[in-house]
């Protein structure tokens, strides 16, 4: 993932975790926004440092502020720059910039949670495959490069085209909505998908509501934190409704969040504790959302682990049996 995102120009969640932590220890300690930007330029690696550069520019000498000069960088997560924006705007920036921290943490401990699950798959393909190719060298009588290219077309051929697929799905708008719905529906995977995407809405909505930025803000700024587009399909009319004097639980029910989260705003706009228990919230969602996801891809790796040993005795069997035959 970090080559795909230095290969694009583009800020990687890590990079962006380690920036937005380092821009709120600066920010506690009263650096000058300048100074913390030649910080930032000085200690980041690949993409995050071009960018950060093109930032401090913008700031130290054409004047714009800093949450403007990182909205307009197109190498910048959206998310951040918003929230750097949010935050100068506030004056608090140290505490969006921690949630951002907190944001970009999640996702790159469940990128690499991904990464860790799909490794083993692949690995588990190619050695079977070539324990296939192998062995029917050996009963063959020798090498055949016919059977080495079928080999090969047989383990790599559906990656490639799964991966072609999913690249069309996360192109396309309409079919990237149509997929992350069917996600959602997965036994196991879909629950927990669910799960994070309020914890990654909870997280932001708290703390944009802490830092006073108007309503309107931030549910914008919190829907577009989910990662799932057909969970973010209701932020226009979240925003409608929010934007015409109506509650936080309103514009919520209005935008398809689920029903328990509503409820939960809703009580907490009455007690006025709506921060405290958007946080809360957010923690106890995420915490669950990276167990299930956990679980769910050591259900994967074990399922692959079991195709793989069927496939090769499958193949193993039918190689046998056709030098038997020939015999």
């Amino acid at each position: 993932m970090a080559l795909w995102h230095d290969m694009l120009g583009w800020m990687s969640p890590k990079e962006a975790a380690v920036a937005a932590h380092s821009l709120r220890a600066m920010a506690e300690a009263g650096m000058p926004t300048t100074r913390s930007l030649q910080v930032l330029v000085r200690d980041s690696r690949g993409p995050g440092r071009a960018i950060w550069r093109r930032v401090l520019h913008r700031v130290a000498d054409e004047g714009v502020p800093l949450g403007a000069a990182a909205r307009a960088e197109r190498g910048m997560p959206r998310l951040l720059g918003q929230m750097l924006d949010a935050g100068e705007a506030t004056g608090r920036l140290a505490h969006m910039a921690g949630v951002a921290a907190e944001y970009y943490d999640r996702r790159r401990r469940l990128s690499v949670g991904a990464w860790r699950a799909l490794m083993p798959i692949v690995a588990l393909l190619a050695v079977g495959g070539a324990a296939v190719g192998g062995l029917g060298m050996v009963l063959g009588g020798g090498f055949s490069l016919r059977g080495l290219l079928a080999t090969l077309s047989m383990v790599l051929g559906p990656l490639l085209v799964l991966a072609v697929v999913w690249l069309v799905l996360q192109a396309v708008p309409v079919l990237r909505r149509a997929r992350d719905r069917i996600l959602l529906r997965v036994p196991m995977l879909g629950p927990a998908l669910l799960e994070l995407n309020e914890a990654q809405f909870a997280l932001v909505l708290g703390a944009a509501n802490d830092a006073g930025l108007p309503s309107v803000e931030a549910v914008a700024m919190a829907y577009a934190a989910m990662g799932n587009a057909f969970l973010r399909r209701g932020a226009p009319e979240a925003v409608r409704t929010v934007a015409a004097r109506g509650t936080m639980a309103e514009a919520l029910e209005a935008g398809g969040m689920p029903r328990e989260l509503v409820a939960a705003v809703a009580a907490a706009e009455a007690s006025g504790t709506l921060p405290g228990t958007l946080s809360a919230l957010g923690q106890r969602a995420g915490e669950s959302a990276e167990h299930g996801l956990k679980v769910f891809q050591e259900l994967v790796v074990r399922v692959a682990w079991l195709c793989v040993i069927v496939w090769l005795a499958v193949h193993v069997a039918g190689r046998s049996g056709a030098i038997t035959h020939a015999d």
